[in-house]
């Protein structure tokens, strides 16, 4: 119910645009037909988001976010990295940078539909996030995991067995199979570890805490700066009329509050109070979720 909502208020946004005679032969040389028209409303979104319409940005973004989370939950591509160890949700947050970055680069050719490139886009996204760590592929989780049981056990063998598995699993209340996952997430990304010919956990004494890392650290905190966007998407919603063209004016269309004044006929004073009211309306909204 909620997606079919949200098509219908993308068709009636859309419909309310009074395309200008080159907007015409961009975007309406197609078939306004079944998936045709999807692509239609897509790229009429994509054409708007990227001239500065922040609303056309908010319901393109929102519009792609199941179709983003199909991509993670299925793509033979994306997969690679679940079975590494990434969270799911890391991987969703880095494919909405995907999302973001085809409203900037499609380039409207007839022949490439809008969601074919952002599927391209959205792996891309992924690819070279990943990459750009030398393909670090522990998730917060099994790391956190790790590190809980590792704080506790400050002399961990250097083959835990199944027995000692359990004792950690009853000592720090967390399920043997988890930690044995964290583990094992940490052996794809650093091969610290590894079978043995009796089926034991066997670890690296000499790279043992290689697993808290600089490298490691910073990844983590790189994850933690990207945003949540359909939060901060979502908090532009919050604002009055006004507020939402001001915050367009000056941070899309980079116009000084002295500009934005004269064509609203009031103070420079005056549009500066709307732009730090509408801030902390947006910072608040992103807080009260986090």
């Amino acid at each position: 119910m909620e997606i079919l909502n949200l098509t219908k208020e993308i068709e009636s946004y859309v419909n309310e645009f009074d395309l200008s005679n080159e907007e015409v032969d961009i975007l309406e040389d197609i078939s306004l037909k079944g998936d045709d028209y999807l692509d239609h409303l897509d790229r009429v979104l994509v054409w708007k988001g990227s001239h500065g319409d922040m609303k056309a940005r908010e319901l393109f973004i929102l519009g792609k976010i199941s179709y983003v989370k199909k991509i993670v939950k299925a793509d033979k591509e994306v997969i690679i990295y679940k079975n590494k160890g990434l969270d799911e949700e890391d991987l969703f947050q880095t494919g909405i940078i995907g999302v973001m970055e085809t409203i900037e680069k499609y380039d409207f050719r007839i022949d490439v539909k809008v969601r074919t490139f952002l599927a391209c886009r959205v792996r891309f996204a992924i690819k070279n996030a990943y990459r750009c760590y030398g393909m670090i592929s522990v998730s917060r989780e099994a790391n956190s995991i790790y590190a809980k049981f590792s704080r506790k056990f400050s002399d961990i063998p250097d083959k835990i067995s199944e027995k000692t598995l359990n004792a950690m699993s009853n000592e720090i209340g967390i399920d043997s199979k988890k930690i044995m996952d964290a583990i094992l997430a940490i052996k794809s990304n650093n091969s610290l570890f590894s079978y043995d010919n009796e089926g034991y956990i066997e670890l690296d004494n000499k790279s043992r805490d290689k697993s808290s890392s600089a490298i490691v650290r910073d990844f983590n905190e790189e994850m933690d700066r990207i945003f949540d966007y359909k939060v901060v998407i979502n908090s532009f919603s919050i604002l009055s009329e006004k507020e939402r063209y001001i915050m367009e004016e000056i941070y899309i269309k980079d116009k000084t509050q002295k500009i934005i004044a004269k064509k609203l006929g009031c103070s420079a004073t005056t549009i500066g109070k709307i732009r730090k009211n509408a801030i902390l309306k947006i910072r608040k909204k992103v807080q009260d979720y986090s």
